[in-house]
């Protein structure tokens, strides 16, 4: 989104955070599978878009329930990397890359 501060107009991101990923499932799944908890007291942040490395999507986790039970499974949510690749095509993937 474009913010506007003392006439200058910006391109910024909105941003949310997430606590460390469940390391026990993280080494289980060779790093494939990172699962964490949404912060909610740190909030959202506005962030300049020049900060931005990569782009991943958190959706809601609902596997973890199945293999923890620890009371954090109703507020899990995985990380995905290239959200929205499936619906590419390989050829459109690789010209992207």
């Amino acid at each position: 989104m474009l913010m506007k501060v003392a006439n200058i107009t910006r391109p910024v991101a909105l941003v949310s955070f997430y606590g460390a990923p469940h390391q026990g499932l993280l080494e289980a799944s060779s790093n494939t599978y990172w699962t964490a908890q949404h912060l909610c007291d740190l909030g959202v942040r506005v962030i300049d878009i020049e900060c931005i490395k990569s782009v991943v999507m958190m959706a809601p986790d609902q596997r973890f329930k199945y293999f923890c039970q620890d009371g954090s499974e109703y507020d899990r949510w995985y990380l995905m990397e290239k959200p929205g690749v499936k619906l590419l095509g390989s050829e459109e993937l690789m010209e992207e890359e």
